[in-house]
């Protein structure tokens, strides 16, 4: 009787669990490989994910040996090559009253707290552990339905929101009116903010207006016409300017006197060499910031790396554009180039500490941050004599459509190598600036 009055456990799960099995003994050093030699494996301890059978690499289109500028008889611009090489992917005036909270905001904040009711007003729940547990569960999606950072958006379009009805008096029901809504778009445009903004702040609108199941006024047409003319009034420029190859190398040549060590050095010139030939976002190399260990997650992994006699495929598990984890697979190839990135990683990752999690740790195994990957190429970029407000994080993954695109791959292969679902990729591609001769010539 004792037993059957226990409450059962349910078993935990645990995510992004890799399997272990046949892995070295954790006493076994790796051995040090020449920088012409591909590893079979990686270091003990750090198995890479396996493929599924039916998914295949996306083959980068970049070299190391390539060069800006120098076109080769079968590189002629639209020409497909018949082998990828790679080392690669609104009102009248309102007057002010007192403010009052608005629950939207939190709403968004604590998703736990989001009724399906249409009503913006506290719910009460009805007494019993059976309905709780189902709304706890439903709070759970709602919350696991939004990317952290998305998350975050529609909190401070919220709050914004929020403060423009506190000023000039209005309800705090849902949904807001078309005038509401019309007079916000307003409000924001005299606070010099931008059209992305108005466009991020009525998302968060629209958002917690699906949730109440009510009707939803951000797009209608005056609404989007006010944006629209946001837009046209401040128009501006991206200055962003491209990394291109021999410009990487400049960089990757400074590292060793603007890291702190010699391991610094080897971390970021891995990073910085994988960022421009994988195609990748900083957000999928480094953290937004220390300690949040929901977000190292989704970040490369050391587990996410699968090495062969021909170099490396590298597992991108979720994205800005994958948020529902179907992931893709990217594979970099060894070149003959002295200058190559899986040669660069794999000098990193004889250094690296032992263990799973992040693929770029510092000694003391904290993951890199996005505020440091930008704070060393600043420094690097400064070093060589340019205007480091011109590149940023992002710049590798704009020199890496640059380039492909000067070196006459097709919009195919762009697309797919930097996982562009639409003409997005068009934006990438800029003018290659004139870079000091001294610099191309002497690159170290």
């Amino acid at each position: 009787m004792e037993t059957r009055n226990r409450k059962r456990r349910r078993p935990s799960v645990k995510l992004h669990q890799h399997s272990s099995q046949n892995l070295p003994g954790t006493s076994q050093q790796p051995r040090q490989l020449p920088s012409t030699q591909m590893p079979d494996q990686l270091p003990p301890n750090q198995q890479p994910v396996q493929l599924p059978p039916n998914q295949q690499p996306v083959q980068l289109p970049l070299t190391p040996s390539h060069r800006l500028g120098q076109w080769s008889s079968n590189q002629q611009s639209g020409h497909q090559p018949d082998q990828l090489p790679l080392s690669q992917q609104l009102g009248d005036q309102m007057q002010p009253a007192a403010s009052q909270p608005d629950p939207a905001v939190q709403s968004v904040s604590q998703v736990t707290t989001v009724s399906t009711r249409g009503t913006s007003e506290s719910r009460i729940r009805p007494a019993g552990v059976f309905t709780d547990d189902l709304q706890q569960e439903a709070n759970r999606l709602l919350d696991n339905s939004l990317a952290a950072n998305t998350k975050k958006a529609y909190i401070v379009g919220l709050e914004r929101f929020s403060e423009f009805k506190r000023q000039y008096g209005l309800s705090d029901a849902w949904p807001p009116t078309v005038e509401q809504v019309v007079r916000f778009v307003a409000w924001l445009s005299l606070q010099k903010l931008s059209h992305k903004t108005a466009k991020s702040y009525l998302s968060s609108i629209a958002f917690h207006c699906k949730l109440l199941d009510v009707v939803v006024h951000t797009k209608k047409f005056i609404v989007s016409k006010m944006v629209e003319g946001m837009q046209k009034d401040k128009k501006t420029h991206d200055n962003r300017l491209p990394i291109t190859l021999s410009l990487l190398q400049g960089i990757v040549s400074k590292l060793n006197i603007v890291c702190s060590s010699v391991y610094e050095a080897k971390l970021f010139t891995a990073a910085f060499m994988l960022a421009f030939f994988g195609f990748l976002r900083v957000g999928e190399i480094a953290v937004p910031k220390k300690g949040d260990s929901i977000l190292q997650a989704a970040v490369l992994a050391i587990e996410d790396l699968q090495f062969d006699h021909n170099g490396v495929i590298i597992s991108i598990r979720h994205s800005k554009t994958d948020q529902l984890g179907k992931g893709v697979a990217l594979k970099i190839t060894r070149s003959n180039s002295e200058f190559c990135p899986v040669v660069c990683l794999n000098q990193y990752l004889h250094v690296r500490p032992q263990g799973p999690g992040p693929l770029f740790l510092h000694f003391n195994k904290q993951p890199i941050t996005r505020y440091q990957f930008s704070a060393i190429l600043k420094k690097t970029v400064s070093l060589l004599g340019l205007n480091y407000g011109s590149y940023k994080s992002h710049s590798f993954r704009i020199g890496a459509a640059t380039a492909a695109s000067q070196l006459g791959y097709s919009v195919e292969i762009i697309k797919q190598a930097g996982r562009w679902a639409s003409n997005a990729y068009q934006t990438y591609v800029r003018p290659v600036p004139v870079v000091m001769p001294s610099l191309i010539n002497n690159p170290y």
